[in-house]
């Protein structure tokens, strides 16, 4: 069945992470991340509210508002193409925040272990890596491993994989 042209010119103004209303002033746009964009993670959080303040600023919203965890901006006036492009640009940039590789201390946070314990299981291949990053101390550059967010998503649903985990190093520590 097809969709009336009506009906198809107000879902093309549509986005996966943010509402978009239709208000005497213009459209108002409202984000509100979801869990499973921001795992939960304050910084994320705010690093998705930072993305989409600069896109509502870009697509000429005057100023936008961050209240109660919601980011809302107005756009005055209406122009499609210009709406259409910033939410297609909001869901691009969202999209690249929710594939963000891990830092060690986040997948620490979420999984809810120790240092000692997440090397221990990067290095037996327990925990797997999805690449690598580096900075510098002095002369020194040190390296750290990257972690896949649906990976860890996935092991921190699973609390019962982890706990068999430190049961085994249990077993391997009194034996050896």
């Amino acid at each position: 069945m097809l969709t009336p042209a009506r009906n198809r010119r107000r879902s093309d103004l549509q986005s996966r992470y943010a509402s978009v209303t239709r208000t005497a002033a213009g459209f108002e746009l409202t984000l509100n991340p979801s869990q499973a964009l921001t795992l939960g993670l304050e910084q994320r959080e705010q690093e998705a509210h930072r993305r989409f303040a600069k896109i509502a600023r870009r697509a000429g919203a005057m100023k936008s508002r961050l209240k109660d965890g919601t980011s809302k901006a107005t756009i005055a006036g209406f122009n499609r193409a210009k709406l259409q492009a910033a939410l297609a640009s909001l869901d691009a940039e969202l999209d690249r925040l929710k594939r963000m590789k891990l830092y060690p201390a986040t997948v620490e946070e979420l999984l809810n272990i120790s240092v000692t314990e997440r090397l221990r299981w990067t290095k037996d291949g327990r925990l797997k890596t999805s690449g690598h990053g580096s900075f510098t101390s002095g002369s020194r550059v040190i390296h750290f491993p990257l972690y896949h967010p649906d990976t860890i998503v996935d092991l921190a649903k699973n609390p019962a994989e982890i706990a068999s985990w430190r049961e085994q190093d249990l077993l391997n520590s009194v034996s050896g």
